[in-house]
Parts: C-alpha cells; structure tokens; sequence
C-alpha cells in the first residue's frame, strides 16, 4: 500500500505537475532540456532495473504485421492531418517544405531519433513498466498514457497539441504493449511526427514558427 501511494504521488508530479510547471515557464525555457535529462536518467533505470527486459529496446517482434498495419494508417492520418490543416492553419498547408526544404529534410531525418524514440522511451517502456501496477487493466494503462502524453503538451500553449496527442498516444502505447518493442513505437511516433510538420501543424508542437 504504501509502495503504492508513492507511486501515485510520483506519477502526479511527472506526469501532472512538471507539465504545468513548463506551461508556466513559458516559451522562454527550452522543452529539450527535460526530455534529454528525462531520456538519460530513465534509459539508465530501466538497463538497471531487473525486472525490464533491455530487449525492448530495441525487439521487432512481428515487425512484418506491424508494418501491414501501418501501411493502411499512415495514409488514413495523413488524409485526416490534411482536411485539419486545411480547417484550422489554410496558411501553412504545406509551407514547412515549400519554404524550408533543408531544414524540412533535417526535420524528417532527425526527429524520430532524437525525438521520437527519448519519448516513447519515457512513455512507454518507463511508463507501463513503472506505473502498471496502479491501473487495474491493460485498458486502463494505455487510457491513462493517452492522456498523460497529451497533458505533456500543454507545454505548448495551445490546445491542438494536446487533443492530436490523445489518439496518438493511444495508438503508440497499443504498438508497445503489442509488440514489446520501443523502436516499432518510436517508428510510429516518427512517421505521424513527420506528417504533422510536413502538412503545416508542427507550429503547434513546436514554439518556433519554421514553416513561416
């Protein structure tokens, strides 16, 4: 009971509480500083911890059907990203790449791994490995790091970051849990993470305007 109780009260405080602090802070304080220093210190608990397997990391366990799955997603995300940001930024439709090709290429080369991959480590190999106990089903844990993944991005200042962030979360938390894997998850994360900046979103995952 009372490892548990501590538990709630640290999931509170990271998952809750730091996000606020950083939408306080405002957009004067880097968001990669808490990522890289959350990245470092939770890869080296979980190498240590001995009740998580380091092959997660890594694992492409049924890589082939998660890899059919993501064939008919991705244009079915890509189709819905479009229509929003025809609806919600007409102006950046496309504006990232059309404007700045280079650092669009850049973007789509470096973001998976030192974005994507730090996050999903975080997410959810740390995540559901810490925190499982204190939800009663599998339904309940990919629940609470949906919602948990979008709160984080109230950072942000905006309300687009976080209401795209809840199903993608969902999605990339299933893929985990499905296929033990943090790359697969992180490929995921990756590709979705590529479509938002590509089509015009990514000024709302990100404070500076790139595709202006």
């Amino acid at each position: 009971m009372k490892r548990n109780a501590w538990l709630w009260i640290e999931w509170s405080a990271l998952f809750w509480a730091l996000p606020l602090l950083l939408w306080l802070a405002g957009r004067g304080f880097p968001k990669f500083v808490p990522l890289v220093l959350g990245t470092v210190f939770i890869t080296v608990y979980l190498v240590r911890s001995p009740r998580f397997d380091n092959r997660r990391f890594f694992a492409r366990e049924n890589a082939r059907v998660f890899f059919r799955g993501l064939l008919w997603k991705v244009p079915v995300v890509f189709a819905f990203l479009m229509i929003l940001t025809r609806f919600i930024a007409a102006e950046q439709w496309f504006a990232f790449p059309r404007r700045h090709p280079l650092i669009w290429v850049m973007v789509m080369l470096l973001y998976p791994v030192f974005s994507a991959f730090p996050q999903e480590i975080i997410y959810r190999a740390f995540y559901c490995h810490r925190y499982r106990a204190l939800f009663p089903g599998p339904a309940w844990l990919l629940l609470s790091n949906a919602l948990c993944f979008a709160f984080v991005h109230v950072a942000y200042g905006n309300l687009v970051g976080p209401l795209l962030t809840f199903p993608a979360g969902f999605l990339f938390a299933r893929t985990y849990t499905r296929h033990r894997s943090v790359l697969l998850a992180a490929v995921e994360h990756g590709v979705y993470g590529a479509l938002v900046f590509t089509v015009g979103l990514g000024s709302y995952f990100f404070h500076g305007r790139m595709a202006g």
